[in-house]
Order: structure tokens, then sequence, then C-alpha cells
């Protein structure tokens, strides 16, 4: 849904027998890539409590019966951005990384365990 302010999933199939693929709307840079390309420098206020009030619709989207998902990966990589039209600068943000974790799977991840919740 958009009004979710999730990533939209359009499809999903398996790769080689072994690979779980999700095909989702094209998306651009993250707030991650942004803060890098702009040296850390952070975001405008305003900016930061509209990605903030939209990743909340989102967080509440997923908390919400029949979804009752957490997510536990959230981070500047994580959430996406989509313009509003080709040629502007607006962007909204979007909560993407459906990783799903059991205890024992987390145990075997790699990458970005600085900002994973405790198992």
């Amino acid at each position: 849904r958009a009004e979710s302010g999730c990533l939209a999933l359009w499809d999903d199939f398996v790769y080689d027998g072994r690979f779980y693929c999700l095909v989702t709307e094209p998306l651009g840079e993250s707030l991650g890539d942004i803060l890098r390309r702009n040296y850390f420098r952070g975001f405008w206020m305003q900016d930061l409590q509209d990605f903030a009030r939209q990743c909340l619709r989102a967080l509440a989207f997923l908390h919400r019966a029949p979804l009752l998902l957490t997510h536990t990966d959230l981070k500047p990589e994580n959430v996406l951005l989509r313009c509003r039209a080709p040629l502007q600068e607006t962007f909204f943000p979007r909560v993407g990384d459906w990783t799903v974790r059991t205890k024992e799977f987390a145990e075997e991840l790699q990458g970005a365990g600085k900002y994973w919740r405790p198992v």
C-alpha cells in the first residue's frame, strides 16, 4: 500500500533453488547514502521531522493486525527514498530491508550487527 510508507513488494521467486528474491518498487538513495555524500553534515530539522513522521507511520502499519511485525534493522541505510516526480528534489522515505531472523539465524548473520536489537 502506498499510504503505508513501506516498500511495495511486487513479486517474489526462488533463484537457483537457494535464493529467495523479492521484486520491489524501484527506489533511489538511502538516508545513509545522502549522509555519506554530504560528509555526515546531517539534515534540516524540517526534513528530519518529515522523515521521522513517515517512518513512524510505516512502523505503525507493520505493528497493526494482521501483520504484527517488528522491523529489527531500522537504520539510515534502510530508509530508502523515492522521488515525488522525476525532476523534483522532494523525497518520501520508505522503510526497507525485510530480513526475517530467528535467534539461530541471527547468530549466523554478519554485517550491520551494530544496529541490531538484542535477540
